[in-house]
């Protein structure tokens, strides 16, 4: 996992220093697992457990970590999937609706912990490639 690799890279620094920002993407898989999707989701499980111990393990040291957990993004992620969000403006999130999450993480007072940030489309809606390729 990449992530840990760069934690253990910064961290270091980050605690000498006394201030210091890690931010993960995650996935809304993190929340809750998905039929064929064991191992992503256990991935992102991983991952937003790193970022729950590293939270606690830097909070003495001034050093923030925060954990962002996007539904659907629109974006080339599932091209070469079975499935991808539905067409509606509802069914997904946009990159810059998680660039704004960052932004407002990034903004806050650094004696604030954002500790999750979960974004989900209003409407979950799923569409399988699978149906669009048959009705070509």
């Amino acid at each position: 996992m990449s992530q840990a690799y760069l934690a253990k890279a910064y961290l270091p620094l980050f605690k000498k220093r006394g201030t210091g920002h890690l931010i993960f993407i995650g996935s809304e898989a993190a929340l809750k697992g998905s039929r064929k999707g064991a191992i992503y989701c256990a991935s992102k499980f991983a991952l937003r457990g790193l970022a729950q111990a590293l939270r606690d393990e830097c909070s003495k040291s001034n050093v923030r970590v925060t954990l962002v957990n996007p539904g659907m993004v629109n974006t080339a992620f599932y091209d070469e999937l079975d499935f991808e969000p539905g067409q509606d403006p509802e069914n997904y999130l946009l990159p810059e609706d998680v660039a704004r999450s960052i932004d407002y993480i990034l903004s806050t007072r650094a004696v604030l912990s954002v500790d999750e940030i979960n974004l989900s489309p209003l409407k979950n809606v799923v569409r399988s490639r699978k149906i669009i390729k048959d009705n070509q």
